[in-house]
């Protein structure tokens, strides 16, 4: 997740205080070739970084100005924003940037008109896949996990190139 730091001029919401736990890390390193070299640009307590490095892979992970950095090349970006200002980060991540990431997003996100804007800004519904996992995501915090649905919301990740289909359950 980020900081207040990481993310410029945005400030973020006390409801984006929320720790990835490794069972969630997991679940999507399943789907990445073995060794990604992963950049984590939303900086929470640094534990992300030690549970992708655990799961095998090369990972950039700082306490940085998310609007202001680039993505180092050939890296993917996999992580877990902050989702109050998950609309500026999805349009730089796609319309500025146009790079390759898997997130996790507010299933609700998949219905909004900002999201169907960048798929038409994509000008290919191929170029995003939508992972399901199971059950409900459960985060590493003390207080109550969210009470809406999440997914893993990739973008122009060839890994998951046909014959993977859009949505992928897991």
């Amino acid at each position: 997740m980020a900081t207040k730091k990481n993310c410029g001029k945005f400030q973020l919401s006390k409801r984006d205080d929320w720790e990835t736990p490794l069972d969630l890390w997991r679940q999507i390193a399943a789907f990445l070739p073995p060794k990604s070299r992963i950049w984590q640009p939303f900086y929470y307590n640094g534990s992300c970084k030690a549970y992708m490095e655990q799961l095998g892979h090369q990972v950039v992970h700082e306490e940085q100005d998310f609007f202001s950095s680039q993505p180092p090349p050939g890296y993917l970006l996999c992580d877990n924003p902050p989702f109050s200002k998950r609309r500026a980060i999805l349009r730089h991540l796609v319309v500025t940037l146009d790079i390759s990431f898997i997130l996790i997003v507010p299933m609700s996100t998949l219905a909004t008109a900002y999201f169907h804007d960048l798929v038409a800004h994509a000008n290919s519904s191929q170029a995003f896949k939508v992972i399901i996992p199971h059950r409900r995501m459960r985060f590493g915090n003390a207080r109550s996990d969210p009470p809406f649905a999440c997914v893993w919301l990739a973008y122009k990740c060839p890994f998951l190139a046909p014959p993977c289909q859009q949505l992928l359950f897991i």
